[in-house]
């Protein structure tokens, strides 16, 4: 495990090393942005699309966000952290996203995590009046940091509109906004 994780999370030991993990399921391949806008047409046309990426998760990771007007690239944001998860990343990619929305703008805003997305429309309301805490055993809240940072962006756009949109659908700016996420990768184009 590289150094950088090991301090990033202590105690944390994986359940296999990312050599022997490779093994035995498939590594998703990276797909450079020019591949994605060459093959894939699919998808909504308008909105922002957001999208965290790591691996080995815990590890490097990355995230991207992009907006999109009349199918055309009005702006797009993108970087990477050498010790995260994937959790952070997708968490990161929605908060970048969401600010590039002004206050009182409607738009659509896709993400690729499921639990990103309940966790701001559906989670996050609950935790707040609980002082984030969860469950019954009144837990903490896994990444607080980030999870308070993008409901209140969230929170600050009411008339956005947050969708989860499966990455596994083809659509061509989801799948876009995965490649950027990605580019960090050794060998990415």
């Amino acid at each position: 495990m590289p150094a950088d994780t090991a301090r990033l999370f202590p105690g944390w030991v994986p359940q296999r090393c990312a050599e022997c993990s490779s093994r035995t399921r498939p590594k998703e391949p990276v797909v450079c942005v020019e591949t994605v806008l060459e093959t894939i047409t699919r998808g909504p046309a308008e909105g922002i699309f957001v999208s965290g990426s790591c691996d080995p998760n815990p590890g490097r990771g990355g995230w991207a966000a992009v907006r999109l007007v009349g199918g055309g690239v009005l702006n797009e944001a993108f970087d990477w952290e050498p010790a995260t998860t994937s959790s952070r990343m997708d968490l990161r990619a929605l908060i970048e996203g969401l600010k590039l929305v002004s206050t009182g703008e409607r738009v659509a805003v896709y993400s690729s995590s499921q639990t990103a997305v309940s966790t701001l429309k559906d989670w996050a309301p609950g935790w707040q009046r609980a002082g984030w805490r969860r469950g019954p055993k009144r837990q903490r809240v896994l990444n607080l940091d980030l999870v308070q940072e993008a409901f209140d962006v969230y929170q600050n756009r009411p008339n956005t509109r947050l969708e989860w949109l499966n990455s596994g659908a083809g659509s061509r700016w989801s799948s876009y906004a995965r490649a950027l996420a990605r580019s960090y990768l050794p060998g990415a184009a």
